[in-house]
């Protein structure tokens, strides 16, 4: 035959709920519906579930008319092919206990002398499944929670800059936007654009007068306000590209990451002097963004600057 036997029997495994392969067994098939893993958390889609029988034997015409409409050649020539393929397949199963039908499954011999069969994974012949793959919901909620923490954050500093005099909104200027960068990954660049945006439509200039009046208030009485964290801004995580032992090479793509806008630095000890790309405060941002520069930087790593 032009093409194996197995390529015949896949095409059918699609359409088909029993495949006979005549003189040796049949495949029969069974719908089976989409399932979630509670532990795991994987949502598998549609699919369909194949077992062997080795006591379906006789022809049934459906694979033979289906090779022959295929071959271009008669049914006769074409079931007498198939015998003689099935008589080897039978052979190379008892002989060596375990044979495997490419894109179907695998057959192997039990401890009886009975048939054994494991469908192969990684071919789904479910057509409603058509372009679906397994997910894992985990990573859809955590998408979810990282959502509603920035617009959750969002509607806390909408709040503050309407309810907080101008001394506080001044601070805020500064401090809002890094305890955000804290936590949100690099990955949620438009909601940092946004904030940003929020942020340059305040007016937070005010002039000495405005000041003095402030500062005389706060001497006379205590104002309720909101305490801002603590910000530790010291970069403990760097993403190195480039570790030379000469300082002016060190420089040369030091200033070159400088001119394509990188947060480039030079960290230097008795050695040698390295070169990061990036530099993060959470070795989970360091983390995501490694993955990003490998891609033109395949060499890169994370040093970690103990405090």
């Amino acid at each position: 035959m032009k093409k194996p036997l197995e390529h015949y029997i896949s095409d059918l495994l699609y359409i088909e709920d029993c495949i006979i392969i005549p003189d040796f067994g049949g495949f029969i098939v069974n719908d089976k519906s989409a399932t979630i893993n509670e532990k795991s958390g994987e949502i598998t889609p549609p699919s369909k579930t194949i077992l062997f029988n080795s006591q379906l034997v006789n022809n049934d015409g459906l694979l033979i008319n289906h090779i022959a409409k295929e071959e271009n050649i008669s049914q006769k020539e074409c079931l007498a092919n198939v015998l003689a393929i099935s008589k080897k397949l039978k052979s190379k199963l008892f002989e060596t206990k375990i044979l495997r039908i490419k894109k179907v499954g695998l057959l192997t011999i039990g401890s009886e002398n009975n048939i054994l069969f494991t469908q192969e994974k990684g071919y789904n012949y479910n057509l409603n499944s058509f372009g679906m793959r397994s997910v894992n919901y985990n990573t859809i909620d955590k998408k979810e929670r990282i959502k509603n923490k920035i617009q959750n954050t969002v509607n806390v500093i909408e709040k503050n800059i309407i309810s907080s005099n101008q001394m506080f909104l001044r601070a805020a200027a500064v401090a809002i936007p890094l305890i955000l960068i804290s936590f949100i990954s690099i990955n949620q660049e438009k909601n940092i654009t946004t904030i940003y945006e929020k942020m340059s439509l305040i007016d937070f200039s005010f002039d000495k007068t405005d000041n003095n009046k402030f500062l005389e208030k706060n001497d006379k009485a205590s104002i309720n306000t909101t305490v801002l964290p603590s910000i530790n801004t010291e970069l403990k995580y760097h993403i190195i590209i480039g570790s030379f032992q000469e300082v002016t090479n060190a420089k040369k793509l030091h200033a070159k990451l400088l001119s394509k806008k990188y947060d480039a630095q030079i960290l230097s000890n008795d050695f040698n002097s390295r070169v990061s790309i990036s530099n993060f405060n959470r070795k989970e941002d360091a983390i995501l963004a490694l993955t990003n520069v490998k891609k033109n930087y395949g060499s890169a790593w994370i040093l970690t600057e103990e405090q």
